[in-house]
Parts: structure tokens; C-alpha cells; sequence
């Protein structure tokens, strides 16, 4: 049986009944309230909430069954207990089909009738909260998924589509839930079905976790999509006991990295042309040897500014390849100056920026053709194989107004990131904690006070919800007893002045007209 009183009405139109068992289970902690006629237990019901309901069976006008039919019309699903001397057969059947919960009969002991009685109301509770429970889960679940832009699916071990979100229908064209039972690999493109069924089998093996897979998915008008899947595998979990499936399209972002690689080439393709032109070459020479030898003093400025440097500093000619790489490249990616020469931005995209690839070569494509980055946050993998974060930037070098490279930047944030990761980590379980707390847990800001955080426990001690105290602070102080309204304002205002109570106990009144006591324990924060 739930640790929190529990509000009970219960209906006999034999009064001895009534007191007695009213006298037993309030002794037992919970809060009971009596009707004599099943007229007078609706009336009670419209105005009040209870947790369980508990009704002789023969009455006079309404009987039991009469009135748990009444209840069940209403749409209410709070449990019904049928508590009565009558103990036929059909009267338990006939019960139990119009919506009692449970049938205890009278008789026997006193005692062991009415252990039997709490035992049973503590079970259909239980059971009642725990579907209601379920039905919030599932609704914002639903909700979640029949509104993501992605597309999620559920397949199973063989690549079976168990499930298909709404939005499959929309960004591939197929009617909605057409696909179910079929291969998701029957869509994929032939050049790239065998190594997403190898990236899939290693989610299946566990030795994939949320590593994205590019690949091309047929749509219904027989044209492909270039799209990017995350997969995670439940097959463990009973309730779903598949592999959950995430993806959405990067369509244009591979469009244009193929529009950005013909313009590379181009450009290739025009400066091998522009250098074959001799005379041109001879007729620029001096013009050159000049602007060389300055470009060669500034370069050693340069130099010496960033070899003194703890930031990496690297140069990319137009082409992508490297042309400078300072000394502190092996403290902060791991690799050795000798690693990337001749390698390109792509090779970068599959080592240390292999966690986020794509991004780095958008980044890297932007710049040159003119855009400048800062304070980038980017995650990396060292040549070890661990992960470690940077935050960067990228600039494009320019001659005579035309972008001839790039200049990138890279600091280690490691330690800030991970920092900062445990921080929302510890936040976020806070939140949990909170969240399940059955006591409520609130934050206040001084000397306003107003309402940072409070926890959903509030609505099930006062009735009110968290969003009725942020739109109105002052409505706690509704809630106080008369009795303690001075010693609340007092306690408050040793708050204010610093003098902070540890613990006092008060009365306050819910929204039901229930008189609860509390004890409230202060924590004040400084900065």
C-alpha cells in the first residue's frame, strides 16, 4: 500500500457499519469519508476525489452494483471494492463484470476481514495508478513519434520494419504503414546495401553505439535519398525487442559536396593551366621574387609566433593539403607532423574529425570560398582512438582578393567539456531525483521570491500544479492554517535575513479542504 494516506469513501446504510469500519481503517492511516446511500456517495464523488471507493452490496434504492455501474458510466476508474455479507455466486460475477475490482466478504473475525479489506484496496491503487502510469508513457511516446521530422523505425534482427513513423510516408512517398513486414534492405541502393547490412550487424553485436551509417534509400517514385541512420539495439528489452532506427535526409548537404568537389577540380584543372603558361611565368618572375621574399619574412614571423604557441596552428593551400603544421600537433591530436603530408581534407574527415566529419568538411568547404569560423566546438579522435574536444577556428587566407587557403586554429577544451558534460549529467539526474521525489523539492529566488523549480510532488500534497505557483508565488501563503500564518512569516523572514531555520513543521489546507501538516527543511544558497 502506497506510504501517503490514502482518501476513502465508503457506503453502508447500516450506521454501526459505518462507524466501525470508518473507525478501523482511520486508525490504520487512512482518510475516510461515509455516505449511507448510493445518491448521497455520487454526490460525494462530484465533489471530491477519492482514492478508492468501497460500497456494501444490498442497499435500498442503489445497490452496490447499481452504483459502481453509475461510476463506470461516468468515465471514472477509480477502484471499486464491494464489501459486503452476500456472497453468492452470481453476485460475484455480475460484480466483477460492471467494474468492481474486488470482492471481499464479510464475516469471520473482525480482524482478518479487515486485513483482507486493506490489503485489497492497496492493491487496486496500486494497480489503478500503475495503468494510468502507463497510459501518460505511452500517449508521450506516441506523440513524440508521430510528430519527429525523422524517420524511426523498429526492425528486427533479419532487417524485418516492425514499425514505421508517420513520417516515413512523407519524406519517401510509400502510404503510411506500407513497408511494415517488408526488408528495410530491399530500399537501399545496391552499392551501399552490403556495407549498411555490415554497420547493422554491428548494432546487432553491440559494437556500434549511435555511430551514424550514410547510404541512399530508394523513395516511391524510384529516385534515392541520400540520408544518414543512427541505429541503437533494444533486442534485450521485451517491450520492444528490436533495433531502433533514426534517420533523415542530407540530401542537399551531399549535393552540395559534390557541387563543391567539381569546383575544386575546376579550379585544379584552371591553376595546372595557368601554370603551364611559361611565358607568363617568366614575365611575373621578378614581380614573384619580390612578393616571395616578403611572403618569406612574414612567413617567419609567423612562424615563430606559432611554434611558441601551445594552439595547434595549421595552413591549408586550395587544394586542401597542409603546408604548415606547428610543433604542438602531437599534444593536442596525437599525430606527428609526418602523418599528413600529401593527405587531404577527406583524410582529415576519417581520422581526428572522424566524429563529425561531415561537419568539419562543410566548415572546411565554407571557408574556402571565403566564410571565417570562430569558437567552434568539435569533437576529435586522436590517433590512439580516444575522443577528445577542441574549440577552433578557421579563416581564409587571401592574396590580392583571392582565397588561396586556409589558417585553422585548434585549443584543447577536453577537461572544460567533460566538466562540463558531468555538470548537465549531475543536473540532469537531479531532475530525475526530483521529478520521482514524493516530497516536494522547490527552489526559490531571494529576495523576491519566486519560483526557480518546484517538483510534480506539489499537485499530489495541495492539488495545485508546479505552473500555478510560477504564474502565482503568493499562492502558497493561501494554503496556510490560520493557526500558523504568523509563524510561516516569521520563519520567512529569518530566511531573508540570513538566519536560516533547518527544519519547521505547519498546517496547511489543500485544494480539497484537507488539512495536512508539513515539514519543511531550508537549504540557503549564496553566491
Amino acid at each position: 500500500m502506497p506510504d501517503s494516506p490514502l482518501s476513502i469513501l465508503y457506503v453502508d446504510d447500516e450506521s454501526l457499519n459505518l462507524i466501525a469500519t470508518k473507525e478501523y481503517l482511520t486508525s490504520q492511516g487512512f482518510i475516510v469519508d461515509t455516505a449511507q446511500s448510493g445518491s448521497e456517495a455520487l454526490l460525494k464523488i462530484t465533489e471530491h476525489q477519492y482514492d478508492a471507493i468501497i460500497s456494501d452490496y444490498q442497499m435500498p434504492g442503489m445497490d452496490g452494483i447499481g452504483l459502481v455501474k453509475e461510476i463506470r458510466s461516468r468515465g471514472l476508474d477509480t477502484p471499486f471494492l464491494l464489501f459486503t455479507g452476500r456472497g453468492r455466486e452470481e453476485v460475484v460475477i455480475e460484480a466483477i463484470d460492471n467494474g468492481v475490482d474486488f470482492y471481499v466478504q464479510k464475516g469471520g473475525t473482525q480482524a482478518s476481514q479487515f486485513k483482507e479489506l486493506i490489503h485489497k484496496i492497496g492493491i487496486a491503487v496500486q494497480k489503478v495508478r500503475d495503468s494510468r502510469a502507463l497510459q501518460k508513457s505511452e500517449l508521450r511516446f506516441r506523440s513524440l513519434i508521430q510528430n519527429s521530422s525523422d524517420i524511426i523505425r523498429i526492425l528486427d534482427r533479419d532487417g524485418i520494419i516492425r514499425f514505421d513513423s508517420p513520417s516515413s510516408a512523407k519524406i519517401l512517398g510509400y502510404p503510411e504503414g506500407s513497408l511494415i513486414g517488408r526488408s528495410a534492405f530491399d530500399f537501399i541502393h545496391p552499392d551501399d546495401r552490403e556495407r549498411v547490412w555490415s554497420d547493422f550487424q554491428d548494432v546487432c553485436n553491440n559494437r556500434n553505439i549511435h555511430e551514424p551509417t550514410e547510404y541512399r534509400l530508394k523513395k516511391e517514385d524510384g529516385t534515392y535519398l541520400y540520408v544518414e541512420s543512427v541505429a541503437l539495439s533494444l533486442l534485450d528489452n521485451p517491450e520492444i525487442q528490436g533495433i531502433v532506427t533514426t534517420t533523415h535526409p542530407i540530401h542537399s548537404l551531399k549535393m552540395a559536396e559534390f557541387r563543391m568537389k567539381k569546383v575544386t577540380d575546376d579550379l585544379a584543372a584552371a591553376y595546372e593551366e595557368l601554370a603551364s603558361n611559361e611565358e607568363e611565368l617568366r614575365v611575373s618572375f621578378e614581380m614573384l621574387k619580390e612578393q616571395e621574399l616578403a611572403l618569406s619574412e612574414s612567413e617567419s614571423k609567423f612562424r615563430n609566433m606559432a611554434e611558441r604557441s601551445s594552439d595547434l596552428i595549421i595552413l591549408i593551400d586550395k587544394n586542401f593539403l597542409p603546408v604548415y603544421i606547428s610543433p604542438s600537433a602531437p599534444s593536442i591530436i596525437g599525430y606527428e607532423l609526418d602523418d599528413f603530408i600529401g593527405k587531404t581534407a577527406s583524410y582529415w574527415a576519417q581520422t581526428i574529425f572522424s566524429p563529425m566529419g561531415p561537419e568539419f568538411l562543410n566548415y572546411a568547404h565554407r571557408t574556402m570560398k571565403g566564410e571565417s569560423f570562430s569558437n567552434l566546438e568539435l569533437k576529435i579522435r586522436k590517433k590512439d582512438g580516444s575522443l577528445a574536444y577542441i574549440s577552433g577556428s578557421a579563416v581564409p587566407t587571401v592574396h590580392e582578393g583571392i582565397v588561396t587557403g586556409i589558417q585553422i586554429s585548434m585549443r584543447d577544451i577536453t577537461k572544460v567539456k567533460t566538466a562540463e558534460l558531468a555538470l548537465r549529467e549531475s543536473e540532469e539526474k537531479f531532475r530525475r531525483f526530483a521529478s520521482n521525489a514524493r516530497d516536494i523539492i522547490f527552489r526559490m529566488s531571494l529576495p523576491d521570491e519566486n519560483y526557480e523549480y518546484i517538483s510534480p510532488a506539489l499537485e499530489q500534497l495541495t492539488g495545485y500544479t508546479p505552473e500555478e505557483f510560477y504564474e502565482n508565488p503568493a499562492l502558497f501563503g493561501t494554503l496556510i492554517h490560520p493557526d500558523f500564518t504568523e509563524y510561516v512569516e516569521k520563519q520567512k523572514r529569518d530566511l531573508r535575513n540570513g538566519q536560516v531555520p533547518a527544519t519547521y513543521e505547519f498546517r496547511i489546507t489543500d485544494r480539497s479542504g484537507n488539512t495536512r501538516w508539513l515539514n519543511q527543511r531550508n537549504v540557503l544558497i549564496t553566491d
